[in-house]
């Protein structure tokens, strides 16, 4: 039995925020975007015997000690451990389509979404690969990916200087008013 001030290191491995609450210790935990901490394992244990508790750290929380992992049940499949650089690998052409199905499959949510940001960030190029995470997830990557190669367009207007230079506003000018005011007497 783990002693409940045993301080472990958690990661939040998802891109955005996670969080929780646990009123009875006075607890509001939040993680920033792949942010680690380090929590006593005693909250770890209140958290995992919460409501949603145990999927929070089953899918969001890498919980970095195995006797932590151990003690609070969590008999994780290979994909938990998986790292940005894990992911890049599964994406590669080194690893079949049927290991990365079992990836799509077993994955806890938090790698799932690293692969779909991976395989935007990297890009992609295997379609079998794409039509995978389509199907499993409802992630078109073909699609995001020609959205990131798009020219952004931030809605400024441009006006072209005599030397061939393009200025471009950032905020279209208002009217200037007159400055005169005009009273009606009734």
């Amino acid at each position: 039995m783990i002693d409940d001030n045993k301080v472990v290191e958690v990661v939040n491995r998802d891109r955005g925020g996670c969080g929780y609450q646990l009123p009875e210790f006075n607890i509001q935990r939040r993680f920033a975007g792949r942010e680690t901490k380090k929590i006593k394992y005693g909250e770890l244990f209140a958290l995992s015997q919460s409501n949603g508790g145990m999927e929070i750290i089953k899918d969001f929380l890498f919980i970095k000690d195995e006797e932590a992992r151990n003690e609070l049940g969590i008999n994780p499949e290979p994909e938990y451990f998986y790292t940005e650089k894990d992911v890049n690998n599964l994406l590669s052409y080194n690893v079949s389509l049927p290991e990365f199905l079992d990836a799509l499959d077993f994955a806890p949510l938090s790698v799932i979404d690293m692969i779909k940001d991976q395989a935007v960030a990297l890009p992609l190029n295997d379609t079998n690969k794409m039509k995978a995470i389509l199907d499993k997830t409802g992630f078109d990557v073909a699609e995001a990916i020609k959205n990131k190669n798009l020219p952004y367009d931030d809605g400024s207007v441009s006006t072209e200087q005599d030397d061939g230079n393009v200025k471009k506003r950032r905020v279209q000018p208002q009217p200037k008013e007159t400055g005169r005011r005009v009273i009606k007497k009734d």
